[in-house]
């Protein structure tokens, strides 16, 4: 049973279900059970030891890491770096997508706004340029950038391509701000948009063929 669980971040309509999501180690359950997904990172902030002991620490901790929308400008350096230096990495390479066979990655991150919003240095990259610069204009927010590092692959924490998004999970001690003008900026993230747009069709085109073959289906 799931007794030390700490639901403060679990919505109380659902904390019974987050205790069976527990106990069946069903992490996408779990933090599904949270109010919503900014608070799942709190969840597992809030649950560290009992996850471990269950042996889903990591996996809740990639999945509620990288669910959410924003770049965690209300966390604080000390303790996101805190959480991944207590995971494994093995199980967090485990729990994500297999990672491309190669022995450096160049990597990229959107970056924008001032203060707290900017990070240059955060844990969450792309392999894909479109995707950096996508990022770096999607709040419309000032100065505008991406950042390029080329890192090797033992400093990979994990890798996600649910999204196609082709994420990487590190922390670069430098980066370097790519000579990017916001033309340029605009024409890859507009490369992003029609991509995904074009995914979005795909599958809308598929799942209309699959209930018009068989209505029963819907």
């Amino acid at each position: 049973m799931s007794p030390s669980l700490n639901l403060q971040a679990v919505h109380p309509a659902l904390h019974e279900q987050a205790r069976g999501a527990f106990d069946a180690g069903d992490v996408m359950l779990l933090l599904i059970s949270c109010m919503d997904r900014q608070m799942q990172l709190g969840f597992v902030v809030d649950n560290i030891v009992t996850l471990k002991k269950r042996g889903i620490y990591e996996p809740c901790l990639l999945e509620a890491f990288t669910n959410a929308k924003t770049n965690f400008y209300n966390w604080s350096d000390i303790v996101l770096s805190f959480l991944f230096r207590t995971a494994d990495r093995k199980r967090l390479l485990e729990s994500g997508d297999l990672l491309p066979e190669q022995e450096t990655f160049r990597l990229y991150r959107g970056v924008a706004g001032v203060g707290r919003w900017r990070r240059p240095r955060g844990f969450s990259w792309t392999l894909s340029l479109d995707v950096a610069c996508w990022f770096a204009v999607r709040f419309d927010l000032a100065n505008p950038a991406v950042m390029s590092v080329e890192v090797p692959r033992d400093t990979v924490l994990a890798y996600m391509n649910d999204r196609h998004e082709e994420e990487i999970l590190c922390r670069p001690e430098t980066a370097e701000r790519m000579s990017l003008s916001s033309e340029e900026l605009a024409v890859h993230a507009r490369h992003q948009t029609e991509a995904v747009e074009a995914r979005n069709a795909e599958l809308w085109a598929t799942r209309k063929a699959v209930t018009q073959a068989d209505p029963v289906a819907n």
